[in-house]
């Protein structure tokens, strides 16, 4: 699985990633791991003429984990158009990229933890699509919907740690 979001995090400034997401939690892969591809993925998104369009479903792991990357490197949003889906109906367990003819898969939820990389222009083609009817739904997450969410209390506890 790590090799997966490590392979999807690399530079190709000449493709229009997507994403659809639950993001990962960091217990199930660590936070240093998770922390590390996150920086680069934002270093290869600045070299990257396409921002990265991402779709989650929000619930409370979302909302913590989005406050947490925003107050962790406040140009997380900059180089990605994330927008988020308000309804129960809509679950995401997995990571999915999308990049060209190239599907990303991984997933860490309960005893499912798997990686995949599948290279097929018709399934890229056909999930797509499905992106493209979620975006149409999705809000757009701003500054100013992550500030009404409020502080992410694991940030302020680690900055609260580090003054003492």
């Amino acid at each position: 699985m790590k090799e997966v979001l490590t392979k999807f995090a690399e530079n190709d400034a000449n493709v229009q990633p997507y994403e659809i997401c639950q993001p990962m939690r960091i217990d199930a892969i660590g936070m240093e791991f998770t922390n590390i591809n996150v920086d680069k993925g934002l270093i290869s998104q600045r070299k990257n003429t396409h921002k990265l369009k991402e779709i989650i479903a929000l619930n409370q792991l979302t909302q913590h984990i989005m406050t947490y990357q925003v107050d962790r490197n406040q140009e997380y949003l900059k180089h990605r158009d994330v927008r988020f889906i308000d309804n129960p109906m809509f679950t995401i367990y997995n990571d999915i990229y999308i990049k060209g003819d190239y599907i990303y898969i991984s997933c860490a939820q309960g005893d499912e933890v798997y990686g995949l990389i599948i290279n097929s222009k018709v399934l890229a083609s056909t999930l797509l699509s499905f992106f493209n009817i979620a975006w149409l739904g999705a809000i757009p997450l701003t500054t100013d919907i992550l500030g009404k969410w409020g502080k992410n209390e694991f940030s302020q506890a680690r900055s609260e740690k580090s003054k003492v």
